[in-house]
């Protein structure tokens, strides 16, 4: 695979992952809209303590899938400065070393 090959497929990868940061992030905030009130639920749920227990466990998951798009939204940046650093890096190989196999 060639290096342009390479940072291609970085800045696709970044792409995709940026694209599942979106994707986990509206989940998280969809999520955190299922809370329940005793109303919602019944009468019962109150007292058993199943609304709390539920309405924990929506926060908990709007929570992790909010958290979850921050990870895949930074490792989406990572990517994207390492192809950023190896076409950096090429272009000062390419220029350092310009000229130095031509017949003289």
């Amino acid at each position: 695979m060639s290096l342009k090959a390479s940072i291609d497929a970085l800045r696709n990868d970044a792409n995709v992952w940026d694209r599942v940061s979106y994707a986990i992030s509206g989940a998280g905030a969809a999520a955190g809209t299922l809370g329940l009130t005793e109303t919602s639920m019944s009468f019962a749920a109150g007292r058993t303590g199943l609304l709390d227990t539920y309405n924990a466990l929506t926060d908990r998951v709007a929570g992790l899938l909010a958290e979850g798009g921050e990870i895949q939204y930074r490792l989406a940046g990572a990517l994207d400065r390492v192809a950023t650093d190896y076409e950096a890096s090429d272009e000062r190989a390419a220029a350092k070393y310009d000229g130095v196999w031509d017949v003289k």
